[in-house]
């Protein structure tokens, strides 16, 4: 997929690509402002941005703006969640890698997992009030920043989901 111009999603989507699949932004926006939007990869998918000003946004509360289930990669672009939800959720088994690009969420995890995920950043920014949250599994950093902008570290057991902002 390449796209051509800005889209604006105005009500529930959930895209599941369930196969491979190559988004590249092209310098355009993804901007979602209903509760819930997903890129869902079920397979592989690969996010890039030609130009350097593309971006994925979802602006209003309800999930992740990515649900990784099998390979997602990000080699460019922006990926906000301006919502105070998680941008990636990363499920047990299964791969995330970023090589470039910006992944931030206002309020809350950059990347969070569930749990028996490998995570593997080489560059790029990951910025939120936990940066990255791991359950388990296997982190591999060998560039890029990761920002945790919460103060003070808190940590709150709640049975589901990010426990810690900071």
């Amino acid at each position: 997929y390449y796209l051509t111009d800005d889209i604006v999603l105005d009500d529930t989507k959930i895209l599941n690509t369930g196969y491979t699949s190559y988004l590249c932004l092209n310098g355009h926006s993804i901007t979602c402002d209903s509760t819930v939007y997903y890129l869902y990869s079920t397979t592989s998918l690969t996010i890039t941005d030609c130009k350097g000003t593309g971006k994925i946004e979802s602006t209003e509360s309800g999930g992740a703006t990515i649900k990784n289930n099998k390979y997602l990669s990000i080699w460019g672009g922006t990926i906000l969640n301006s919502a105070g939800e998680d941008v990636i959720w990363a499920f047990p088994g299964t791969t995330t890698y970023v090589q470039d690009g910006n992944i931030e969420s206002n309020n809350a995890c950059g990347i969070y997992d569930f749990g028996g995920s490998k995570i593997q950043i080489k560059g790029g920014t990951i910025k939120g009030t936990t940066g990255i949250e791991m359950r388990a599994g296997e982190l591999i950093v060998e560039g890029g920043i990761i920002i945790g902008t919460g103060v003070p570290t808190t940590i709150t057991p709640n049975g589901n989901g990010s426990t810690s902002h900071g």
